[in-house]
């Protein structure tokens, strides 16, 4: 772990711990004595995630064909690793917000960017051998997380430079982060999930995402946000803050062993579901 990235997120005492419902949900999914009806229970106890549950699992991004009304059956369809993964998504953009401006990003943009990652990944998922679809949602939703730390920094940290140089070199703003701070937003982003305790899938998928060739054990994962992010990237589905699309690593492609005639349902699929999902996130408002 990258220890200045590691001292920086050590003094965000806001980030400290996830919320209790997450806390509280993931000690239960840990129990395998542990009925649907608890964890339905549970979750019910937050309205706003029960809403978010909610609304989520009647999205187009399930497409169930009838109306699910309470979380227990949720969890029931879904399964409880999965809400759990669905639970730590709504818990973060909470805690976050979704409206501001820091260091010169545009809090919706991001969001929305992240939101299309995460629906693109999801769709990918479906198309890979054994991959766990809402795990890989959550790891698209979040893959960028370090770099809103590190724009919410804006006041330590010189983003502004940041962003010049990668637009006056034309390179991608991880890049860059290297060579001026010593760090990148991958880093900041092991290091907060380090703190949370997040399952493995879920931060190598997101550190490795720019590099899943480098990824130890989820390689497979990590090349499916790495082309996810890519192609969010291309299709000005929202916007990180970086100022250049990612190439996609043929490596990465073929590591998800999906045939590229696969490539245009996938994102007709994403283009499909892509509004939904932001009215879902953003219907309160």
């Amino acid at each position: 772990m990258n220890p200045l990235a590691r001292d920086l997120v050590e003094t965000l005492k806001t980030l400290g711990t996830l919320p209790t419902v997450y806390s509280k949900v993931n000690q239960l999914v840990n129990d395998p004595n542990c009925p649907a009806a608890k964890l339905g229970d549970c979750i019910s106890n937050d309205q706003a995630t029960t809403s978010m549950i909610l609304r989520l699992v009647n999205s187009a991004l399930y497409g169930y064909p009838t109306y699910i009304d309470t979380v227990t059956k949720a969890v029931t369809i879904v399964g409880f690793k999965q809400t759990r993964d669905l639970v730590l998504a709504s818990s973060v953009i909470d805690m976050f917000g979704k409206d501001g401006d820091a260091g010169g990003i545009d809090y919706r943009g991001f969001w929305k960017h992240s939101i299309a990652t995460a629906v693109c990944s999801k769709i990918i998922a479906s198309h890979m051998k054994k991959c766990d679809q809402e795990a890989m949602f959550t790891a698209g939703l979040l893959h960028d997380i370090g770099r809103l730390i590190s724009f919410e920094m804006s006041d330590k940290l010189p983003i502004q430079e940041l962003l010049d140089q990668a637009k006056g070199t034309e390179t991608l703003l991880y890049k860059n982060e290297r060579k001026m701070l010593g760090f990148t937003h991958m880093d900041l982003a092991e290091a907060l999930f380090c703190k949370w305790n997040l399952p493995p899938l879920l931060k190598e998928a997101a550190v490795y995402h720019h590099v899943p060739a480098l990824a130890p054990r989820f390689k497979q994962e990590a090349c499916c946000i790495h082309i996810s992010d890519a192609i969010t990237h291309a299709l000005r589905m929202g916007s990180s803050g970086d100022p250049y699309v990612p190439e996609i690593s043929q490596e990465a492609w073929e590591n998800l062993e999906i045939p590229m005639s696969k490539l245009p349902g996938i994102i007709n699929s994403l283009k499909e579901q892509y509004p939904d999902l932001i009215k879902l996130f953003f219907s309160e408002d």
